[in-house]
């Protein structure tokens, strides 16, 4: 930084901008690669909080296609920044679930008149290929060690079978039970609060920003 044009160079109260969607990679990305890397995203929270010329971030969030382990790691990094005193914002102006277990990290959330937030509970989906396979005449042979091992079942079923969607059922239970802890400890309510509140069909930015789960920048 001290031979960079003045043009490149972080100036003290810069604002870090940070843009999250689609892919996130657990590589790090080189310049001859696109997307976003969770190693690259964690460690600029943490360049952010110690770097004086940095006063806060601003984290614009659209629609990710990564798994909640990656969310989960992305948001500690976020409560973690807070720590430094810094402010941090956040913008949505399309989200569910995950981005707003995100963006909910933020000291505060912003959103357009025209935002679409959908919090409408998690769902899974499971593709079978029995079916595609026998009018191929392809016969797939697999062998089935105990009742929870369904690696095969994708090419031996037609549809999901009673362990899986047993297996299944308690992922989601556990991703959204402690999705609704953490967000019921955000806005301080209770857990059946919540629950309640999303239930009641949620996608209006009005009433989010009523119920205080977006920021309202006219209060």
């Amino acid at each position: 930084m001290l031979v960079a044009p003045p043009w490149q160079r972080v100036r003290k109260g810069s604002v870090l901008t940070m843009k999250l969607r689609g892919e996130v990679t657990d590589q790090l990305t080189t310049c001859f690669s696109s997307g976003l890397s969770l190693p690259q995203i964690c460690e600029n929270f943490d360049k952010a909080a110690y770097d004086p010329r940095i006063s806060g971030i601003y984290l614009h969030i659209e629609p990710l296609s990564c798994g909640w382990g990656k969310v989960g790691e992305i948001r500690r990094h976020i409560v973690d920044f807070k720590k430094s005193g810094k402010f941090i914002v956040g913008y949505m102006p399309v989200g569910g679930e995950k981005e707003y277990y995100l963006a909910s990290a933020c000291a505060e959330l912003y959103a357009p008149p025209s935002a679409y937030v959908a919090l409408y509970g998690l769902t899974i989906q499971q593709t079978f290929l029995r079916g595609v396979l026998e009018k191929v005449g392809v016969q797939p042979e697999v062998q089935r060690i105990g009742r929870y091992k369904t690696a095969g079942d994708q090419l031996a079923r037609r549809s999901m079978s009673n362990e899986v969607r047993e297996m299944l059922a308690a992922l989601l239970d556990n991703i959204y039970g402690n999705w609704l802890d953490t967000v019921s400890s955000k806005h301080g309510k209770k857990k059946e609060e919540t629950e309640e509140f999303i239930n009641s069909g949620v996608y209006e930015v009005e009433r989010l920003k009523e119920e205080g789960w977006i920021t309202d920048p006219t209060v």
